[in-house]
């Protein structure tokens, strides 16, 4: 015997997860950060290892050379560097040559 019912076509998704945001905390951004900056041709490499985008991990970089992460990015130092003996012979030598 045939039944035959019906049918709407229309089929009800339902949602159960509502995908929020993770947030990442600074320590965890600079953790991931130091990780990327391992080697060369890190950065997707590491986004894909955390879950992350590369575009994200990319903006995580920057603030953290710009010191916006919460750890300071390594900084440039000041160096004055010690003239050498040959340099100060030569500069001699010229102030000599040119006289009083």
């Amino acid at each position: 015997m045939d039944v035959h019912r019906f049918s709407s076509g229309v089929e009800i998704l339902a949602v159960t997860d509502a995908g929020r945001r993770r947030r990442w905390s600074d320590g965890e951004k600079a953790r991931i950060v130091a990780e990327s900056f391992s080697g060369p041709r890190e950065v997707s490499a590491t986004a894909r290892r955390h879950g992350v985008s590369r575009s994200l991990l990319t903006r995580w970089r920057a603030d953290y050379r710009a010191s916006r992460l919460g750890t300071a990015a390594p900084a440039f130092m000041a160096v004055t560097m010690a003239a050498t003996r040959r340099h100060c012979l030569l500069r001699c030598w010229r102030h000599r040559r040119r006289g009083p």
